[in-house]
């Protein structure tokens, strides 16, 4: 596998980026505290938006050609298309193309996550359909609990069987909140950098295939949480003057004033969400 060129991939937050330190110079106009948050040797650490903030795509005319779907179309009309691309997949997985069925099951789980994250904000926009349904599209999670067919639908096409977190039902206790995203991505970080891919982790893969012998499980995630903890306070070596790592934890407790209790809080916080994605090898 060909890596790509360029720098070295340096773990960052998910609303963050490291830079060329010329793409943003100092005195400019995003040379802000609310934008720059590091600047090290010839890079740059920056927020590009806010924790959480929606992401906009250009889906304009001019970006995507008057021929192609763009914002300038009927909302009958793109569904009109949708539906054209999901019946040639289907017909196409039908008959055994593996490619077609990935791309349609791909194209389900986006278009139910999105449309379950518009609903939870405007439940309103759809309760003139959904009020005459008897079924409606969710994204269910293995750990959630099943139903007898979701049971057997899982199993035949083996849910989360190659995953590297724990999703047996009655054992996994992890969450999803902001502490856990930060803590999946410091996980999926730390493991791209160890197997290796298309980017350049530098020293940061060496070290994590040197000190990281096996893969990430209930007998050694102590051990993994260690190099995620320097991985992290690498790119944050204090947690306290970050304001995503900041909101982690409450900080109305008198012992939590101090910069250092507040980033062992956090770290704390960190940990608990980590050690909690850990496989429990009794059931591997």
């Amino acid at each position: 596998m060909k890596k790509q060129s360029g720098s070295i991939q340096i773990y960052h937050l998910p609303n963050h980026s490291w830079l060329p330190g010329d793409w943003v110079k100092p005195g400019t106009k995003y040379d802000t505290p609310e934008h720059v948050l590091r600047r090290v040797g010839k890079a740059v650490l920056v927020r590009c938006h806010v924790w959480k903030h929606e992401k906009k795509f250009n889906w304009s005319k001019e970006f995507c050609g008057e021929n192609r779907p763009n914002d300038t179309w009927k909302s009958v009309d793109l569904y009109v298309t949708g539906t054209s691309i999901i019946g040639i997949l289907t017909q196409r997985a039908r008959e055994g193309d593996a490619a077609a069925a990935l791309e349609l099951a791909r194209l389900a789980s986006e278009s139910t996550a999105y449309l379950t994250h518009v609903l939870r904000k405007k439940p309103e926009l759809v309760r003139e359909l959904a009020r005459v349904r008897r079924a409606w599209p969710v994204i269910k999670k293995k750990t959630a609990k099943l139903s007898d067919d979701e049971k057997d639908l899982f199993n035949a096409i083996q849910l989360g069987a190659d995953d590297f977190i724990e999703l047996d039902a009655p054992t996994a206790k992890w969450r999803f909140d902001d502490a856990g995203i930060i803590a999946y991505g410091l996980l999926a970080y730390i493991r791209n950098a160890r197997q290796g891919s298309i980017f350049d982790y530098g020293k940061f893969g060496e070290s994590a295939k040197k000190y990281l012998a096996t893969d990430f499980n209930q007998d050694n995630a102590e051990h993994w949480w260690k190099f995620a903890k320097e991985i992290l306070l690498l790119s944050y070596p204090k947690p306290h003057a970050i304001d995503e790592l900041k909101n982690l934890v409450p900080i109305d407790s008198p012992k939590r004033k101090s910069p250092g209790r507040l980033d062992q809080a956090i770290l704390r916080k960190l940990k608990s969400r980590f050690l909690s994605f850990a496989r429990n090898t009794c059931f591997d």
